[in-house]
């Protein structure tokens, strides 16, 4: 029996300084970055209870807060390790540290794995959130991960920085 201790502790500066003790990869780790904004169809993103995080230049989420806020349902499979997630008619299949999903049985390839850290489910935005239809900007001035339905790009409202991957 494996017992993990996990802490959160989690300022916020006047400078949305986040600093954070986070638990994953079997080791302790400290964070400390300016916040991420998670925005959908322009809505602030605020009832998660960790912030999104980088890890590798690629912006993870909390995925229960974010993914259900876009309408897909979660669930996850203990044994295995997985997310399912439902959103229309798509069946979405990621695997904690598996950087290969699937969407309809059909596989993709994401930068950064899934992964739990600190008893939380994280899932690179990007990968994700393009697998269930939707589209990802990034806008580094504000640190902003912009998450639409309809391709920003039509309507003349891309501010997607591609410079700066972090988004992704």
């Amino acid at each position: 029996l494996i017992i993990y201790m996990l802490s959160v502790n989690m300022v916020v500066y006047a400078g949305n300084m986040i600093n954070l003790d986070l638990f994953y990869d079997g080791k302790n780790h400290k964070y400390s970055a300016e916040e991420i904004i998670i925005t959908i169809e322009g809505k602030k993103i605020t009832d998660y209870d960790v912030p999104p995080i980088v890890i590798n230049d690629r912006t993870l989420v909390p995925a229960r807060a974010v993914f259900e806020a876009l309408g897909a349902e979660l669930f996850w499979n203990e044994e295995t390790k997985e997310i399912y997630m439902t959103k229309d008619d798509d069946v979405i299949t990621i695997g904690i540290d598996n950087k290969t999903g699937t969407k309809n049985g059909i596989n993709f390839t994401m930068d950064v794995p899934p992964k739990i850290i600190n008893d939380r489910t994280f899932i690179p935005v990007r990968a994700v959130t393009e697998a269930i239809g939707c589209y990802v900007g990034w806008d580094n001035k504000t640190r902003t991960v912009s998450i639409t339905e309809k391709d920003p790009s039509t309507s003349g409202d891309n501010n997607s920085d591609s410079s700066d991957n972090t988004g992704n």
